[in-house]
């Protein structure tokens, strides 16, 4: 996940980990952080341990695995009978991927035990907000 500059080419792209450490990391009890943020590839750039939805409510993905054999035939369908259709290729890919990435611990591939080694690693004494746009 990172961030996109202007400069990037030169400068190179800004990873969640870094603008975690930058912005987030070593705020005091006490301060206040809101940002937003276009994140199209990325809702948790700030690499914050809790997402939470439009709702206010926690956000926790599961997928049944019959969602998920329902969404390959679905794709594969659609790709078979548009085979020039690049559009068509490139979501049975992301499909495709989303599907692995699942199945090996979550949306972002990381196990439990990773999940909470993040949380307990980026928790902050700060209140932090981000708003997440493209979502």
């Amino acid at each position: 996940q990172t961030v996109v500059p202007v400069d990037h080419r030169t400068a190179g792209q800004i990873v969640d980990d870094e603008v975690h450490d930058v912005l987030c990391k070593d705020l005091p009890e006490g301060v206040r952080l809101t940002a937003i943020f276009d994140c199209c590839h990325s809702e948790s750039i700030m690499d914050l341990p809790y997402i939470y939805n439009v709702n206010g409510k926690l956000e926790i993905e599961e997928r049944s695995k019959n969602e998920m054999i329902a969404q390959l035939v679905s794709g594969g369908t659609r790709l078979f009978l548009d085979r020039k259709n690049k559009k068509a290729m490139m979501n049975f890919g992301k499909d495709i991927m989303g599907i692995v990435q699942d199945n090996m611990g979550g949306k972002d591939g990381r196990s439990d035990d990773a999940k909470a080694q993040h949380m307990d690693e980026n928790t902050t004494d700060a209140d932090i907000i981000m708003f997440s746009g493209c979502k």
